[in-house]
């Protein structure tokens, strides 16, 4: 039986395609899907089909995070997040939340946080908001999530999540000098729908002059500071795409949550714009090459249906939030008790 990690119930039509990848007798491996590749492919057999092949490579790698049971994520995520409050186990976890690009503006996308707060609090959890600008430059707003670490308390199990751009400044603050002290500080790293390699559609538009007329007079208008744009775009970061450096990567567990839709999946006006100019650049969420995410280090969390702000029929970004959380733990216990049996023997 085919299973897929979602929240959305697939139809026939979908079980189909992801049967069809999962036959598909090229490509056998992850590793063989760059994003050279995956373009290839998806202007051969179609954008959507090489959405699924990817995924399904990406199910049967070792990138794929271990939290994930085949029960899916939504019903481990009820043992934590799903009972009553009479009935729920509270967990000593501190969530600090890195927003997301135009979080004051745009709190709708859910790049504000919010709703991945109140999920920690559901959990029994402290919770808090890294206080940075809208769109402030990754390396101001690395030193804010620093300064923020720093002064939190060392006997909680602390998380760090990021949401979109703040993935971006998470890489940054990962990768200043002289902070391991703060970093072992932090169980584990987060990252929603992030945008850690850079974003391509600032290179889209940067191709379009004519466009950037009115993203000028967006920027204007909300007092935002227009030079930050060239500092998250994919094609400038270029040569840091390939994942973080080795001394970030083992200072901390890592799970990318990123979805994987098709085009109907496509929740709303703003993913679906940004999924079809990315379009001839191969499977993406609507902001973040699919590709690129596959190729950093730690560990992948895919959701099949998904677009980039996680919005799903019966889900949302806190609920998934809240099931990853819920998975990492559970894996980390049964490590925990695993060892320990180890050690007996």
């Amino acid at each position: 039986m085919l299973r897929a990690f979602c929240y959305r119930r697939t139809d026939e039509p979908e079980r189909d395609l992801l049967l069809r990848a999962a036959a598909w007798p090229e490509l056998d491996r992850l590793d063989d899907l760059d994003a050279a590749t995956l373009r290839a492919v998806s202007r051969r057999e179609g954008i959507d089909f090489a959405t699924a092949l990817l995924y399904d490579r990406l199910r049967r790698s070792a990138k794929l995070a271990p939290t994930i049971s085949d029960a899916g994520p939504l019903a481990d995520a009820g043992s934590l997040d799903g009972g009553s409050g009479e009935d729920r186990t509270p967990v000593d976890i501190d969530v600090v939340v890195v927003p997301g690009a135009f979080h004051a503006q745009r709190a709708e996308t859910g790049a504000d946080g919010r709703r991945v707060i109140e999920a920690a609090r559901r959990l029994g959890g402290s919770a808090t908001v890294v206080d940075v600008p809208s769109f402030g430059s990754p390396a101001s707003n690395a030193k804010a999530i620093l300064r923020t670490l720093a002064a939190r308390r060392s006997d909680r199990r602390l998380v760090l999540v990021s949401l979109s751009k703040g993935s971006l400044d998470v890489r940054c603050a990962l990768e200043s000098v002289g902070t391991d002290d703060i970093w072992r500080k932090v169980d584990c790293w987060i990252s929603l729908s992030g945008i850690a390699t850079g974003s391509p559609l600032v290179g889209w538009l940067r191709r379009r002059p004519w466009r950037l007329v009115g993203v000028r007079l967006f920027f204007a208008w909300h007092a935002l500071p227009y030079r930050v744009l060239r500092e998250i775009d994919r094609d400038t970061i270029g040569e840091r795409r390939q994942g973080l450096s080795e001394s970030s990567a083992r200072q901390l567990q890592t799970v990318h949550v990123v979805g994987f839709p098709l085009r109907r999946h496509l929740s709303c006006p703003l993913a679906r714009r940004g999924h079809r100019r990315l379009a001839p650049l191969g499977p993406n969420d609507g902001g973040v090459l699919l590709a690129d995410v596959c190729q950093l280090s730690g560990m992948v969390y895919p959701v099949w249906g998904a677009d980039h702000y996680l919005k799903l029929p019966d889900a949302d970004v806190g609920t998934i939030f809240a099931a990853v959380l819920a998975n990492k733990m559970a894996a980390d216990s049964k490590a925990l008790v695993t060892s320990a049996w180890r050690e007996t023997v």
